[in-house]
């Protein structure tokens, strides 16, 4: 997991109630461990500080970019998907995801769990100090 400072925060600092977090998830037929990773993502983290979970998924055979579209509009954070088709790689994967975050933090982690999402909360915590 990486937590990276994008510089798209005016300086002065975040307030109170600004997003200021995007997380990044690769994935290629994770569609199993997608609904997991958002509920412990969304227990874990201030639901204001996170603007949202940008998933670019490697056209997975198994549905993953579509199960993701199927639960947007009742996840607790805001998910959007790219549906790459023809592109693959974990490196574009997450350079495709950092350029549309629009906040001040990305995080990226893997979507198969690999990466305990009670871990952004101390690195955001520390990055913040």
């Amino acid at each position: 997991m990486a937590l990276l400072a994008t510089g798209a925060l005016e300086v002065g600092g975040p307030g109170m109630d600004e997003a200021i977090l995007t997380i990044v998830m690769p994935c290629f037929n994770e569609r199993e461990n997608i609904a997991s990773v958002v509920s412990e993502i969304s227990r874990l983290t201030n639901r204001r500080l996170i603007r949202r979970i940008i998933f670019v998924d490697d056209n997975s055979p198994d549905g993953t970019a579509e199960y993701i579209k199927s639960i947007a509009n009742t996840s607790p954070v805001e998910l959007l998907c790219i549906h790459r088709i023809g592109r693959h790689g974990l490196s574009s994967a997450v350079a495709e995801g950092v350029m549309l975050a629009d906040t001040h933090y990305v995080a990226v982690m893997d979507s198969d769990g690999q990466h305990d999402p009670a871990d952004l909360k101390a690195m955001l915590h520390a990055a913040l100090e």
